[in-house]
């Protein structure tokens, strides 16, 4: 790929689809605010919940994604993101 070549935008996930079942999708939600410091709200005020979620089990598969959750779900939660930090967006 050249340099300046974008790579093709992903397929919009269709409207109607659900995410996954409830569980797996809190726990998804838990783990991406583990991991990037924002909280449940500010993740799912992106509107990309359902599109992540997705594009993580077709690239790693469900039974995959169903044991990170759990092993994700044994973990204690950490520090929260530092002060100052905020969410990418209008200020």
């Amino acid at each position: 790929m050249a340099i300046d070549a974008r790579p093709a935008p992903l397929p919009a996930v269709p409207p109607d689809m659900t995410a996954g079942p409830a569980d797996a999708v809190d726990a998804f939600l838990r783990l991406s605010a583990a991991l990037t410091g924002f909280d449940r709200m500010e993740l799912l005020g992106t509107g990309m919940v359902p599109r992540y979620y997705h594009e993580l089990t077709r690239i790693i598969g469900a039974r995959e994604v169903g044991t990170l959750l759990a092993a994700a779900g044994r973990v204690e939660p950490g520090r929260r993101r530092p002060a100052g930090c905020r969410p990418p967006g209008p200020r």
